[in-house]
């Protein structure tokens, strides 16, 4: 099953009310996006945080209601952001080797 039809039958699931619940709501979100960050390859950070921005604005207009849809998106976006801060700091803060001083 692909991540396009994943997210379709999470959404239809939604909209049929077979998922009930904040705590399954959340939990079946971030199971979606975890499916959805791993099994896609992405070029950049900035591909990967459209990519799961787009996916939770198509799930949370499967219900609007539900607040743990959101909650859990933002919070994936937190935690790709904080990731992509802290290699940033790592390449910034390791040491030029010599190979490359030359250039």
């Amino acid at each position: 099953m692909s991540v396009h039809e994943l997210v379709e039958d999470f959404c239809r699931s939604l909209r049929r009310r077979h998922v009930e619940g904040s705590l399954a709501t959340g939990k079946r979100t971030a199971e979606v996006l975890r499916i959805l960050i791993t099994s896609q390859r992405h070029a950049d950070a900035q591909s990967l945080l459209d990519d799961v921005r787009r996916v939770g604005v198509k799930i949370q207009s499967a219900k609007p209601l539900e607040l743990a849809i959101g909650n859990m998106v933002r919070r994936v976006l937190h935690m790709i952001r904080e990731v992509v801060q802290q290699v940033v700091q790592e390449a910034e803060s390791r040491p030029v080797s010599e190979g490359q001083k030359e250039q």
